[in-house]
C-alpha cells in the first residue's frame, strides 16, 4: 500500500463535489498519492489546502471550497495546537479539520488506510479527531520511506515542544543580556529574571 488509489481518490473527489457546503479530502503525504491529487485538482478544480489559515479566512467569507489537505503536513505549532492523548501518549494534532467542518459546515473525507471516512457538519468533536487518528496510525503502518512526512512528526510531540519553548527562553534571554549589558537597568535584569522563571517552569522529562 503506498497511500490512495486512483480509483478511490477519483469516487472520493466526486462525492466531495456534491456537498453544497464544501468539503475537505484529507489524504497523506505518498508520492504516488501526491502525484494523483494534483492530476485530478488539475481536472475536478479541486483546490488543495496548503495554508490552513487562508483556507478558512475564505470559508469565513462564505466562499464554500472542496479542497484535498495533507494534514500530515500540519506539523508547527501554529498548525498543530491540539493536545490530545493518543495510544497511551499525548502529541498535537491540527485544528484545521474540526474548524472547517464545526465551525463551517464542511464535510470531511478521511483516509484511513483500506478507504475514506466520511464525517458531516453534525459530527462530533471527538469523532473528528478520532478520524485523524485513524489517519496517522494509517500513514504510520505506510512501509518504509513511502510516508514522506515520517521524521516530521516528531514536531507534535509534547517533547519536542518543550524543547522548542526552551530554545525561545534561551533565544530570549540572549536578547535580553545584551540588552542589559548595552543599557543596564531595572527592566533588562526583570525581564531576564523572568524568563528565567518560565525556564524553571517548563516540565522536564517523558509526559505520559
Amino acid at each position: 500500500m503506498e497511500g490512495c488509489t486512483a480509483q478511490d481518490l477519483d469516487r472520493v473527489v466526486c462525492d466531495a463535489l456534491a456537498e453544497a457546503g464544501g468539503a475537505v479530502i484529507v489524504v497523506p503525504s505518498t508520492a504516488p498519492t501526491t502525484a494523483l491529487v494534483s492530476r485530478l485538482s488539475d481536472r475536478w478544480g479541486v483546490g488543495i489546502a496548503a495554508d490552513p489559515v487562508a483556507f478558512l479566512r475564505a470559508c469565513g467569507e462564505g466562499k464554500r471550497q472542496h479542497a484535498f489537505v495533507f494534514t500530515d503536513r500540519f506539523v508547527s505549532a501554529e498548525t498543530a495546537p491540539l493536545l490530545v492523548s493518543r495510544r497511551g501518549r499525548r502529541e498535537f494534532f491540527p485544528a484545521f479539520e474540526t474548524i472547517a467542518v464545526r465551525r463551517y459546515g464542511m464535510t470531511l473525507y478521511c483516509w484511513t488506510g483500506a478507504d475514506f471516512e466520511c464525517l458531516r457538519p453534525a459530527s462530533a468533536d471527538r469523532d473528528l479527531l478520532r478520524a485523524i487518528d485513524r489517519y496517522y496510525a494509517a500513514c504510520e503502518r505506510l512501509p518504509g520511506e513511502t510516508w514522506l512526512m515520517r521524521d516530521q512528526q516528531v514536531q507534535r510531540t509534547v517533547q519536542e515542544r518543550i524543547g522548542q519553548a526552551r530554545r525561545l527562553i534561551r533565544l530570549y534571554q540572549s536578547i535580553a543580556l545584551r540588552s542589559g549589558m548595552a543599557a543596564p537597568g531595572v527592566e533588562s535584569r526583570t525581564l531576564f529574571e523572568t524568563l528565567s522563571q518560565l525556564d524553571a517552569h517548563l516540565p522536564v522529562g517523558e509526559v505520559a
